[in-house]
């Protein structure tokens, strides 16, 4: 519940800084600040059954308190449901984001299971033997390493090395 000066506090069209003329059966006295009347009230020098003057019209405390709290709630209602709409579009932005996060993790991680697939199978030599058997005019090599299958096995020694280079690296970052 709201204090009694909230209760009357920043109403537009109020008399001069919150004092209110109180009216009681016709006499009218003030004006009053919202502390005197506050302690009026609990004194029982006035009753919520009191008029006010407000916005030129005379009106009970109690409508006056009702209204005003009635007000206050509504401010108060939505003002916890615009930080509720906030709150859930900044967890909605962070589930976005750990999303997008958990992709680029996921690429990432295959990126290197391929680069560490592509390393571990043995390079694939056939093609390289039958073009030196061609160059040889053989179907088989004959003896020693022809340069065709020395240049093979350099390349496939190289990627190795640069796949391996490639992924210590990248687990150093």
């Amino acid at each position: 519940m709201s204090t009694f000066a909230e209760l009357f506090s920043a109403i537009p069209g109020d008399g001069a800084a919150g004092e209110y003329l109180v009216r009681w059966r016709g006499r009218e006295e003030g004006p009053y600040s919202v502390f005197v009347i506050e302690s009026k009230l609990a004194s029982n020098q006035i009753g919520l059954l009191h008029e006010i003057l407000r916005d030129g019209q005379w009106i009970t405390i109690r409508d006056h308190m009702a209204e005003r709290e009635a007000t206050l709630r509504a401010e108060q209602t939505a003002r916890e449901e615009r930080e509720r709409r906030t709150r859930g579009e900044m967890e909605q932005q962070a589930r976005m984001i750990e999303a997008q996060q958990r992709e680029v993790a996921l690429a990432e991680e295959k990126r290197r299971n391929d680069l560490l697939e592509s390393a571990a199978k043995p390079p694939d030599f056939s093609k390289f033997l039958q073009q030196d058997a061609i160059s040889r005019g053989s179907s088989k090599s004959r003896g020693g390493v022809s340069m065709g299958v020395f240049k093979a096995i350099i390349a496939a020694a190289c990627t190795v090395g640069v796949v391996f280079f490639v992924l210590h690296g990248c687990s150093l970052h």
